[in-house]
């Protein structure tokens, strides 16, 4: 298998007295939830009821219900596998390949969270807010609060002058 963009080129693995072409399809996805389909991904191959060739960028024309004499309106679909790790069947699990992770964004770009190996960053308007990491929490620009305590303006009661301590921060 080989991919390109959101279109995979796949190698038929399947005991056959025919050869089958590799052959270039688009997977079974949507624009909103693209799945970082990799190189080995298992699946099957399904054929939709009309040509492809202009819903999936690799033909011209519009759809009809005239029968392709050859492959071309099939599509990948990527099949589970019983020994994927488990976990919380009713949450949805993003795993991220390699060390680009996940990367979740609003449609138009402006809020951006990655999630990798290297910990989580949180982007808005192309500026880094904040990232954590075994580090710990790094904001940018802005501030945090803990209910209406600023960590960047609080006031603390009980100050002493000199090497003694403060007391809690006062609330605004």
């Amino acid at each position: 298998m080989s991919i390109q963009n959101a279109l995979v080129t796949v190698s038929f693995d399947i005991q056959s007295g025919y050869t089958i072409p590799h052959i270039q399809m688009p997977v079974a996805q949507w624009f909103y939830a693209r799945m970082p389909v990799q190189v080995g991904d298992r699946g099957v191959t399904m054929p939709a009821d009309v040509f492809l060739g202009g819903a999936s960028g690799l033909g011209p024309g519009t759809a009809d219900f005239g029968r392709q004499g050859n492959l071309a309106n099939l599509v990948f679909v990527p099949v589970s596998n019983a020994g994927w790790a488990g976990g919380d069947g009713n949450a949805v699990r993003l795993t991220g390949v390699g060390t680009s992770g996940v990367v979740l964004s609003s449609g138009d770009g402006n809020a951006v969270l990655t999630v990798n190996s290297s910990g989580m960053t949180l982007a808005l308007g192309g500026a880094i807010v904040a990232a954590f990491s075994t580090a710990g929490l790094n904001v940018t620009d802005g501030d945090v609060k803990a209910d209406t305590i600023s960590l960047k303006a609080h006031l603390t009661s009980d100050v002493t002058t000199g090497s003694g301590q403060s007391g809690p921060p006062v609330p605004p």
